[in-house]
């Protein structure tokens, strides 16, 4: 996939007016005002305090940006693209945190929740196998962009209404936090600014609560879950596995029935009498019962991480039994777990990991057996929920030096009267990935400057240069100036150049 294809298929995408719409300018000015205005009533109605509206208030947010994940499964050479919209530190990005905080008990509280492929593996060993069984997988297409709002805030409200534990401001204030979540979610793409008109975007923090719960509501009102011919029913966001107990004759009409719907929806399905393929799983009957292991997609590569590349050791160390205990907690028997441990060897020792490394990690996850591999991790304890305080820093090859540093230093700050009950006792870093060449030479959001699409030049909406943030206390405001002239500059070897002014 090159440069071309990729603005291609970007602008492709955005130029569905069904579900997104240019704006000529950046819209955060009149943005943050109404959010202001949100927040102030929640504080009046005593819902949040000062410090909860200074968290959700992003006084200084970055603009969300556009890309896309290609859906290679479907194309090598020209996959359609997934849309995504990154909203880190956006405008909505705490408030998004905020609903979600709320939304995730109503989540785990539906009959058809399923946490990941370890919680599914715990509910079909309890299944006895039948002759007239049926696995039945479905795919709700473009699910988190076919939310209606209307509908989606009727379903968030429908679970909110049910809790009695909260008081109705409270809910009233969520709903409205969701509604301006939904209707202001703006974002760039090359110098072009979009807004979503239908859905929510894939990548804000609430989108995947919100979508379960209203599909919750989807099920609930057509009685999938006490369905008479449905023996089991779980699903995981927008992928439905369940098993059927009855002809195909009438499968058929209920698959064909479930697709006409007012709710917007259109599932895809898959349907065997012996297997299914979910999530990560292979499920297969064998002998009546249910087996699985690890499934392995047609377009899977070695993509794992480079043991060369510049990452902190212990993230490098962790990774290949962390893979290898995933192979032995989906796999039901012990010999189909060696033959995909063995793969998995393999592919670790083609991207450079130490022999021994690879030995020892494999000899670790085979001693499992795959309840103990299903297992989830011990909760912290109340000592491991104390406050801990990290030095966060991008990663770099002389972290050593930085870790130095701290360790010879760290004692001048424990003598602080205050800070000595608080920091530890030792210095704790925690890194971010480093930036790849990945990062630097092919950005997602290109600029579209000099680039000519279908005979047209792309015109930027957003001004180069620097400008006004337009804060009152502002120190840097008043010494900037606009014009729109340029300055003839000297540049190196006697030549000249433009400073554009702005």
């Amino acid at each position: 996939m090159d440069r071309d294809y990729y603005l291609g298929e970007s602008l492709r995408i955005l130029s569905d007016t069904q579900y997104y719409k240019m704006i000529p300018e950046d819209p955060t000015p009149v943005f943050k005002k109404k959010l202001l205005t949100l927040l102030d009533l929640g504080m009046t109605s005593g819902i949040i305090n000062k410090k909860e509206k200074n968290f959700l208030f992003n006084n200084h947010p970055t603009t969300a940006r556009f890309y896309f994940l290609p859906k290679i499964h479907k194309s090598v050479t020209k996959p359609p693209g997934r849309p995504i919209i990154s909203g880190i530190d956006s405008l909505t990005c705490n408030l998004s945190a905020y609903v979600d905080k709320f939304l995730q008990h109503y989540v785990s509280s539906l009959p058809s929740y399923l946490r990941d492929s370890a919680h599914l593996i715990s509910f079909l060993d309890d299944i006895q196998w039948e002759p007239n069984y049926h696995w039945v997988t479905l795919d709700v297409s473009s699910l988190y962009s076919n939310i209606q709002h209307d509908l989606g805030i009727r379903a968030t409200r429908h679970y909110l209404t049910i809790d009695e534990r909260m008081p109705k401001l409270q809910k009233e204030f969520i709903l409205d936090c969701i509604e301006f979540i939904l209707h202001h979610n703006y974002f760039s793409f090359a110098d072009r600014f979009y807004i979503q008109n239908k859905g929510t975007a894939m990548g804000t923090k609430f989108a995947p609560s919100y979508a379960n719960l209203f599909v919750g509501l989807f099920e609930e009102s057509l009685g999938l879950i006490t369905h008479r011919n449905i023996i089991f029913y779980k699903r995981y966001i927008d992928d439905v596995i369940l098993i059927w107990n009855g002809t195909i004759i009438d499968l058929n009409k209920f698959i064909e029935d479930l697709n006409k719907n007012s709710w917007g929806l259109e599932f895809s399905s898959e349907v065997n009498k012996n297997k299914a393929i979910f999530l990560d799983l292979h499920i297969e009957i064998v002998a009546k019962r249910i087996t699985t292991k690890t499934h392995f997609k047609k377009v899977d590569s070695n993509s794992y991480l480079d043991y060369s590349s510049c990452h902190y050791s212990k993230w490098k160390q962790n990774i290949p039994f962390g893979q290898m205990k995933r192979i032995r907690r989906n796999c039901s028997d012990n010999k189909t777990a060696k033959e995909q441990i063995t793969l998995l060897k393999n592919r670790f020792k083609e991207k450079g990991y130490p022999k021994g490394l690879i030995n020892t990690s494999a000899k670790r996850a085979l001693a499992l057996d795959q309840k103990t591999a299903l297992k989830p991790n011990p909760p912290k304890t109340i000592e491991d929920s104390k406050f801990q305080f990290n030095l966060i820093t991008r990663y770099n090859v002389h972290h050593q030096d930085i870790r130095q540093v701290l360790n010879k230093h760290w004692n001048i700050l424990l003598k602080d009267p205050i800070l000595k009950y608080i920091l530890p006792k030792q210095p704790m870093i925690t890194f971010r990935r480093a930036k790849t060449l990945k990062n630097q030479i092919a950005p997602s959001c290109p600029n579209l400057e000099n680039k000519i699409i279908k005979g047209k030049r792309p015109v930027a909406t957003t001004k180069v240069g620097i400008r006004k943030c337009g804060q009152r206390k502002c120190l840097c405001c008043p010494m900037i100036t606009h014009g729109t002239g340029a300055i003839q500059i000297p540049k190196i070897g006697g030549n000249t150049g433009r400073l554009l002014e702005y």
